[in-house]
């Protein structure tokens, strides 16, 4: 059985870079126009506000299509696909980016400091959802002691986006890369690389963003 094709292999390989580029990039809208095709609404694509931030149309349309696409391919998996190793970091990607997307505003209640000693009341569905989709026989691309991180690394990407968005406000071309900088004194230029080891020397980071 074919793991990735056509269609969803295009949009795989869109939502995999769309989920470790920079957001503050104009690579994030070509990553997003890639994904969404002729669904992509184009104006008002650099994320900066004074207030609230009010996520584009494109954000929600992603967040249907990584959800859908990561269905698909687990129920492949489920019936005996064999994906090799590039088409299971692509699924890995996905469902990484759909997770993200999923608990989204549930790691955005999370920043507010009243709610700093409160339950994680969502940590058990996030673990769920990892383990439906990350954790089956023929993809157990998380282990069991890397969820709790990778909950962690969620909220820390969610926490850093809401400080640069609030904090770093205009649409000049130099705050444009004072913004994408910032991020990427936090995340390195490889997001992909610090997820997976370079976490572990947060100490070092000079950037303080809080």
């Amino acid at each position: 059985m074919a793991f990735l094709t056509g269609s969803d292999r295009t949009l795989a390989e869109a939502i995999s870079r769309l989920a470790y580029c920079n957001p503050f990039l104009p690579e994030r809208i070509e990553c997003e126009r890639q994904a969404l095709g002729d669904a992509f609404v184009p104006g008002g694509t650099l994320w900066h506000a004074t207030g609230d931030p009010e996520p584009p149309p494109n954000v929600f349309a992603l967040r249907e299509r990584a959800g859908a696409l990561s269905e698909r391919l687990a129920a492949r998996l489920a019936e005996q696909a064999r994906p090799g190793a590039e088409d299971l970091q692509l699924y890995e990607d996905v469902v990484i980016y759909m997770l993200f997307a999923r608990y989204d505003d549930d790691f955005y209640g999370l920043i507010d400091e009243r709610a700093a000693t409160a339950a994680v009341g969502f940590y058990r569905r996030f673990r769920h959802d990892v383990e439906r989709l990350l954790q089956i026989s023929r993809a157990r691309l998380v282990a069991d002691r890397d969820v709790p991180h990778l909950f962690a690394a969620f909220f820390q990407v969610r926490r850093a986006f809401h400080y640069i968005f609030h904090n770093i406000i205009g649409n000049s071309a130099p705050i444009v890369r004072l913004r994408a900088t910032v991020w990427q004194s936090i995340f390195t230029r490889d997001m992909r690389r610090y997820r997976r080891s370079l976490y572990q020397r947060m100490g070092d980071v000079a950037t303080l963003i809080s």
